[in-house]
Formats: C-alpha cells, structure tokens, sequence
C-alpha cells in the first residue's frame, strides 16, 4: 500500500494551488503576493480519530427494566446484551406461538422487559414445534393454560422460569448466568417442596407438572455440549423422575376421570423417558 502522508496543514488556496504554505499569520505570503485574502488553516485536530459519544434524549431512561428482576449480585449488563442478540428470534418465536394459539393470552409487554419471561415463553415455543416432531400433535400446550391459570407468582411459574433461564443459559455459553440461574431454580425449589408437604396441594395438577418442569430443568443442567448430555452424577434430576412417579400413583384412579387428567398422565409418564429427552435436548440446541 502507498504512503498517502498526512493532511495538510497550509492554507486553503495553497492547498488548491499544491504549492507550499509558510502558514504565516494572519495570513500566508503566498496569498499576500497573489493579494488575495488567505482562506484560512484547517483545525488542529482534523484528520484525528475522535471517539464518539451518544446522548441520551430528555426524561429517556438508561436503566435496564430487567435490571430488578435479577438477583442481587448479578451482572444485569451481561444478561441484557444476550438478550438484546437474541430478542428478534424470541420475538418471533412467541409472535408464532400466540397466532396458532389465539385464545391463549401471551403478556407479550411483559415477555419483552424480562430477559427470564423471554426465556420463558421462548421454551414453551420450543416445547410446542418439539412435540409435534416428537409425537406428532400439539402434546405441550396445555403448558401455557396450566402457567395462566396458576399466575405468574405460583410455584408452577417459578418452575418454569427455571426452565426458562437454564435453556437461556445453555444458549449462552459466553455470558455468566450462574447466579440467576441459581436464584430461580432455589425459588422454584422452594415453593413446590411447600406445595408437596400440603396433603391437599400435593395432588394438583399443577404440583405434578412443577416436579416435571424440575425434572426436565435438571436434563437441561446436564447439557455438558451441543450433543451429549451428562446422565452420570446427577442425582437430582433422578430425584425429580422419582417424586413425579410417586405423585402418578398418589394421585391413583382419579386422575383419569377427565380428558385433561389423562392426557397429563400419558404425556408426562411418556416424556420421562430417557431417550425421548434425549432427542428433545438434541433438537432444543
């Protein structure tokens, strides 16, 4: 490549000219000799590289609404820039989702300030296309009913915002979620152990598919690549298997008594199968 030098320093009509300037001032000789006013010298500063800098516009707000939704300790700014790459797709995805499924009201106001809720509704779109490859109908979509139904406060939804971000966070190698990760798997933890000790609360639709969602976030924890999955030390999600088995026969011959009863009983015993979650977790990444 050519040495193109550095802009020059003289006057203007020296410059036009291409002849040297003494860059006198006021004035140049050059442009005193032609009796001419001297145009003047560039700043000092042209041609250096200056940072830019963005201001913000009157009462418009910097802070991340996300940013209160996170643990204390957390690095929102990590989170948010995650979810600013992948917002397009999630959008999408969840715009999908609510046009197939009109009578199912998606918050989509809400799904769009917090990183989690996207997480949220991003897998439940997920669940919905993998059933149909899976099992060839709509098996999941009771899912979004059950959460609606329960409230966004439940221990059903805690257990699936902990799905939600572990997705999320297999999806983000490059981005440290662990604290959030944490935060949302104890708090689901929490409220579905509450449930479990109360006899009535225990055989509830939504108790029995809180353990599942436990179960199949521990699958999701146990993602080491993009196609193995780590089945070995994991005695937790085994654990979850096992409290879902033992609400199935808990919740004994009444849980047959509906369509909805049934179809939960054939679908989540069919879906703790290993090997169906195995081709899930595949096709999830």
């Amino acid at each position: 490549m050519g040495n193109i030098g550095r802009p020059s320093t003289g006057c203007g009509l020296c410059r036009k000219r291409r002849v040297k300037c003494d860059e006198g001032k006021p004035g140049c000789r050059n442009c005193a000799r032609l009796k001419r006013p001297c145009p003047g010298y560039r700043s000092s500063d042209y041609g250096s590289i200056r940072p830019t800098v963005f201001m913000s516009a009157p009462g418009e707000s910097r802070s991340s609404s996300s940013e209160s939704l996170v643990p204390h300790g957390h690095d929102a700014k990590a989170v948010c820039i995650e979810s600013d790459e992948s917002n397009t797709a999630q959008s999408d995805s969840l715009l999908e989702f609510s046009k197939r499924y009109p009578q199912t009201p998606v918050p989509m106001g809400n799904v769009l300030k917090d990183v989690t809720e996207q997480a949220v509704w991003y897998s439940l779109a997920q669940l919905d296309v993998h059933s149909r490859i899976l099992y060839g109908n709509d098996s999941f979509t009771f899912l979004p009913t059950i959460l609606l139904k329960a409230g966004r406060h439940s221990y059903l939804y805690a257990a699936m915002r902990a799905v939600g971000i572990m997705n999320l966070a297999n999806r983000s190698p490059t981005v440290d979620m662990s604290n959030i990760v944490d935060f949302e798997y104890a708090k689901a933890v929490s409220g579905t152990n509450t449930a479990l000790a109360d006899p009535d609360q225990r055989l509830k639709d939504e108790t029995l598919v809180a353990v599942w969602l436990l179960g199949l976030r521990e699958v999701l924890a146990s993602i080491t690549s993009s196609t193995h999955v780590n089945w070995s030390g994991n005695p937790a999600h085994q654990a979850h298997i096992d409290g879902a088995l033992m609400l199935l026969r808990m919740r004994g011959d009444e849980q047959f008594a509906t369509p909805e009863s049934r179809h939960l009983y054939q679908l989540l015993l069919s879906s703790m199968v290993k090997g169906t979650l195995i081709v899930l977790i595949k096709l999830t990444n």
